[in-house]
Protein backbone atom coordinates (compact mmCIF):
# COMPACT_ATOMS: atom_id res chain seq x y z
CA UNK A 1 0.00 0.00 0.00
CA UNK A 2 1.33 3.50 -1.53
CA UNK A 3 -0.11 4.96 2.20
CA UNK A 4 2.13 3.18 3.71
CA UNK A 5 5.51 3.54 2.29
CA UNK A 6 8.49 5.21 3.55
CA UNK A 7 10.44 7.71 1.45
CA UNK A 8 14.13 8.31 1.94
CA UNK A 9 15.17 11.02 2.98
CA UNK A 10 18.46 12.64 1.65
CA UNK A 11 21.61 10.80 3.20
CA UNK A 12 19.62 7.89 4.51
CA UNK A 13 19.85 4.33 3.39
CA UNK A 14 17.94 0.99 3.50
CA UNK A 15 19.18 -2.16 3.68
CA UNK A 16 17.54 -5.87 3.11
CA UNK A 17 16.39 -8.66 0.94
CA UNK A 18 14.54 -6.92 -1.82
CA UNK A 19 11.09 -9.09 -1.66
CA UNK A 20 8.65 -7.41 -4.06
CA UNK A 21 9.29 -4.70 -6.76
CA UNK A 22 5.70 -2.97 -8.04
CA UNK A 23 4.99 0.01 -10.20
CA UNK A 24 2.17 1.60 -8.92
CA UNK A 25 0.50 5.62 -9.34
CA UNK A 26 3.40 6.71 -10.95
CA UNK A 27 6.01 4.96 -8.28
CA UNK A 28 8.31 2.30 -7.50
CA UNK A 29 7.09 0.18 -4.58
CA UNK A 30 9.50 -1.95 -3.10
CA UNK A 31 9.42 -4.13 -0.18
CA UNK A 32 13.09 -3.92 1.65
CA UNK A 33 13.29 -6.53 4.43
CA UNK A 34 10.05 -5.59 6.25
CA UNK A 35 9.75 -1.89 5.19
CA UNK A 36 8.03 -0.69 1.93
CA UNK A 37 9.79 2.05 0.06
CA UNK A 38 8.65 4.28 -2.19
CA UNK A 39 11.34 5.24 -5.45
CA UNK A 40 10.79 6.79 -8.32
CA UNK A 41 9.46 4.63 -11.18
CA UNK A 42 13.12 4.05 -12.72
CA UNK A 43 14.25 2.52 -10.24
CA UNK A 44 11.75 -0.77 -10.39
CA UNK A 45 13.73 -1.86 -13.89
CA UNK A 46 17.38 -1.75 -11.46
CA UNK A 47 15.44 -3.48 -8.47
CA UNK A 48 13.37 -6.23 -10.46
CA UNK A 49 16.80 -8.21 -11.11
CA UNK A 50 17.36 -8.26 -7.86
CA UNK A 51 14.64 -9.84 -6.23
CA UNK A 52 15.68 -11.80 -3.55
CA UNK A 53 19.09 -10.27 -3.04
CA UNK A 54 20.45 -8.51 -0.07
CA UNK A 55 20.47 -4.51 -1.68
CA UNK A 56 21.34 -1.43 -0.15
CA UNK A 57 20.10 1.86 -1.30
CA UNK A 58 21.57 5.15 -0.56
CA UNK A 59 19.22 8.61 -1.45
CA UNK A 60 22.43 10.66 -2.07
CA UNK A 61 21.77 13.48 -4.68
CA UNK A 62 19.72 10.84 -6.24
CA UNK A 63 19.08 7.32 -5.67
CA UNK A 64 22.46 4.82 -5.34
CA UNK A 65 21.79 0.80 -5.81
CA UNK A 66 24.17 -1.49 -4.61
CA UNK A 67 23.53 -5.54 -4.95
CA UNK A 68 25.36 -7.50 -1.63
CA UNK A 69 25.42 -10.63 -2.62
CA UNK A 70 28.28 -11.23 -4.57
CA UNK A 71 27.11 -13.38 -7.04
CA UNK A 72 24.55 -11.70 -8.14
CA UNK A 73 26.70 -8.96 -8.29
CA UNK A 74 29.03 -9.58 -10.76
CA UNK A 75 25.88 -10.15 -13.24
CA UNK A 76 24.09 -6.72 -12.71
CA UNK A 77 27.80 -5.48 -13.13
CA UNK A 78 28.28 -7.52 -16.48
CA UNK A 79 25.18 -6.14 -17.76
CA UNK A 80 25.35 -2.84 -17.18
CA UNK A 81 28.59 -2.29 -19.39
Amino acid sequence: MIHEARQLCEFEEILGDCRSVQETQGYCLAQIGRISVLLPLEMAGRLKPLLGCRVGILRLDGYRLCCLDAKKAKTIDDLER
